[in-house]
């Protein structure tokens, strides 16, 4: 049972697909080794727990397909630069003089209106 017991260690806390089981990835929180079957408590991504049951081989194969699909972290510059995009590309929606006022120039009343 320690292949069994490995794959208990290195499924647990981790989101896996299981066909047959679930069209989605599932969280699984606990697994439990009885006899050839795996008793599984997993989290759907509705919030909703669920218990399943499974054989080794199946946790196996899932285990595999999602090795090396763990989301990566992104960096925080591109963060913001995606963040600084949308900002402005929906700034025109609350402030029409928006391109004006990140010119640098100082315009008076009359010019905005020309310019817009």
């Amino acid at each position: 049972m320690a292949h069994a017991d490995d794959l208990v260690e290195q499924a647990l806390r981790k989101r896996i697909l299981l066909p047959g089981l679930f069209t989605y990835p599932v969280l699984v929180e606990s697994l439990t080794v009885e006899d050839d079957a795996l008793l599984a408590s997993v989290r759907c991504p509705d919030g909703r727990q669920e218990d399943v049951t499974l054989e080794v081989s199946e946790l196996e194969c899932a285990l595999q397909a999602t090795l090396g699909t763990e989301p990566q972290l992104i960096s925080g510059e591109d963060v913001f630069n995606s963040l600084e995009a949308t900002r402005i590309r929906l700034a025109y929606y609350c402030d029409q003089f928006f391109a004006v006022s990140l010119s640098g120039v100082r315009a008076l009343p009359h010019q905005l209106e020309a310019v817009y």
